[in-house]
């Protein structure tokens, strides 16, 4: 019986050992844990990247670790979705590394302090939008510069042929139907305000109107087809004059497509085609109702020594008026267009109506004006200057809020907070100005490729002028 009673015990002190020995085991392993933990946390604070305090070295920037884990899509996003994404597990984190860092490194150093802070929310948008500002170019039209004059741009003493631009406008009652936009009539009139100014004042412009007579009615149909009017003499634009001529007639009776071409024939009669340039262009709604044979007029224009393009555009045309439009701008060796909105209608006179490009006229408004670099100053500034802004201001933000936290919680001296504060008001007024100085950098190169193309331009002038 005590042999038993032996045995048991036995069997207890040994299991007793091996339970010690586990429970041992087990600390031991915890502690080994707890202490690579606090190495690797260690190792984590010796290598933090020193924050930039150069413009030149902003682009070598990493995304903050914070910034990377919670804000990556939305460091740039709208205001309330990058709010929402601040206020969330970002503060928290951000709040929580502070003071491991500041407890397990003891730090008294600002500049130390803010190069972690940085490593923690700096921005990482630095270099994509400082090689986004490096590589912008100006959208600007290239001039389509001849090399030398021939063929249709040369006038018989070698030099370009003058530009002559005859325009006539359909004012008969259907063109007073609203289509989408507005109403044709008003939608043709500043169509045509438009392009008449882009032809420029080298060019010689002429405006006749027909249709404008009358009620429609079989009544008065003999005086509204009779009636072509010429508003604008042929000759050099005068915008205030043109858009007067513009504003003295409304649509009103019939269509007489065909005696209006006649009476832009006997306009450009003297105008030949050895020294000139001359087109006809033409907004009409419809085909012709007063009689007339719009085709054969527009051969008669294209055949004789004026030989003048006759392009037309059919404004919210049906298929009959389709048809004969578009064989009256054959006949005329021109081209025809057809369109329904105010949009089509501007894109068209923009894109189809340019007079060509081998004139001085219309070369005279190939160099970049005014509104052309304002419009390439906003873009930048849309496309890559407010995202730098942003980008430096929402990451000082992020570095006085850490401040704030810093103080609050009582993490660090006053005069080292002090001087932590000095140190990150620079590095913004820092940012701010390499911001500034980007955009100058557009600025200056957007007006050096403006004044290349204007070079350009003036140089072939003077060559064939």
């Amino acid at each position: 019986m005590k042999k038993i009673y032996g045995g048991l015990f036995l069997v207890f002190l040994l299991l007793l050992s091996g339970c010690g020995q586990e429970t041992k085991t087990e600390e031991t392993e915890t502690q080994k844990t707890a202490q690579d933990k606090e190495k690797e946390s260690a190792e984590a604070f010796s290598e933090i990247p020193i924050a930039p305090s150069k413009k030149e070295d902003l682009p070598k920037q990493k995304i903050g670790q914070l910034v990377e884990e919670y804000l990556k899509d939305a460091e740039l996003a709208e205001k309330d979705t990058y709010q929402t994404k601040l206020e969330g597990d970002f503060t928290k984190e951000l709040q929580s590394n502070l003071t491991q860092y500041i407890k397990k490194t003891k730090q008294d150093d600002p500049q130390e302090i803010y190069n972690f802070i940085i490593s923690q929310v700096g921005s990482g948008k630095y270099s994509t939008v400082i090689e986004e500002g490096s590589n912008f170019e100006p959208n600007f039209e290239e001039p389509n510069l001849p090399s030398g004059p021939s063929g249709d741009s040369a006038n018989s003493n070698g030099g370009p042929r003058e530009q002559n631009a005859v325009i006539l406008i359909d004012a008969s009652g259907s063109m007073k139907a609203k289509v989408p936009g507005g109403v044709k009539m008003e939608l043709a009139k500043d169509a045509v305000k438009k392009f008449a100014s882009q032809l420029g004042e080298k060019a010689k412009t002429a405006l006749i109107v027909y249709g404008h007579i009358g009620t429609g009615s079989d009544v008065d149909k003999v005086k509204s087809c009779r009636e072509i009017e010429t508003m604008y003499t042929l000759g050099d634009y005068k915008e205030g004059d043109f858009q007067q001529a513009l504003q003295s007639f409304e649509a009103s009776g019939w269509t007489p497509l065909a005696a209006g071409i006649d009476k832009a024939n006997e306009m450009l009669k003297n105008y030949s085609s050895e020294n000139n340039q001359n087109t006809v262009y033409i907004v009409s709604d419809g085909i012709e109702t007063c009689d007339g044979d719009p085709v054969a007029a527009a051969k008669r224009l294209s055949d004789s020594n004026i030989k003048a393009e006759v392009n037309i555009i059919g404004f919210d045309v049906d298929d009959k008026g389709q048809k004969q439009l578009k064989a009256v701008s054959e006949a005329g060796e021109g081209t025809y267009t057809t369109v329904k909105t105010k949009e089509e209608l501007y894109n068209t006179i923009e894109k189809e109506w340019k007079p060509s490009l081998g004139t001085l006229a219309w070369i005279h408004m190939e160099a970049p004006i005014g509104w052309d670099f304002i419009r390439e100053y906003d873009r930048y500034d849309a496309e890559i200057g407010n995202k730098f802004k942003t980008a430096v201001k929402r990451e000082s933000n992020r570095v006085n809020t850490a401040i704030r936290y810093l103080r609050q919680e009582e993490l660090v001296k006053d005069e080292i907070l002090t001087e932590l504060e000095n140190i990150q008001s620079d590095a913004y007024s820092m940012k701010m100005d390499a911001t500034s100085e980007q955009r100058q950098k557009v600025i200056d190169h957007i007006k050096m490729r403006g004044d290349e193309i204007k070079q350009e331009v003036e140089e072939w002038k003077a060559k064939y002028e």
